[in-house]
């Protein structure tokens, strides 16, 4: 009886000492899918940023070609009208040309991206920053168990 007794405890510690094992490793195992998580979120970030500079630069390029376009307008309307010496002086503003309607809006809409770009880099720098310091928080355990 006192064997039985024995046999028994003896498996009991065993399953406890599995199950501490099973704990340590499901523990280690959430550790590392929150780590992974992180990294994740980071590169998301990092994804979305390049996404909106990407498309920020494509907003600016296209801004640049209309402001050369007008300004090619601007200087072909200028020596067709070398000819004509007169010079208005009153005259507030120029009208716009051919083609420059398009400037201020795309202009608008770049700086807009970029401000958005800025932003999107101040968070993942903030999260960047954050995913260091927990890397650098969190201990190694191990996963042996003394007996």
């Amino acid at each position: 009886m006192k064997n039985i007794i024995d046999d028994k405890s003896e498996d009991l510690e065993r399953t406890k000492e599995e199950m501490e094992k099973l704990k340590i490793k499901i523990d280690e195992q959430q550790r590392k899918r929150t780590k992974m998580e992180q990294v994740l979120r980071l590169k998301r970030q990092s994804l979305l940023t390049l996404q909106l500079t990407h498309e920020a630069i494509q907003l600016e390029s296209q801004a640049f070609e209309e402001s050369a376009a007008y300004a090619l307008s601007c200087i072909s309307n200028k020596l067709e009208a070398a000819g004509n010496i007169v010079v208005q002086l009153t005259r507030v503003g120029i009208p716009p040309l051919e083609g420059s309607s398009n400037y201020i809006p795309t202009m608008d809409r770049a700086k807009e991206e970029w401000k958005k770009t800025e932003d999107h880099i101040k968070v993942l720098g903030i999260l960047q920053e954050k995913y260091a310091s927990i890397k650098e928080v969190t201990p190694k355990k191990s996963t042996k168990i003394q007996k």
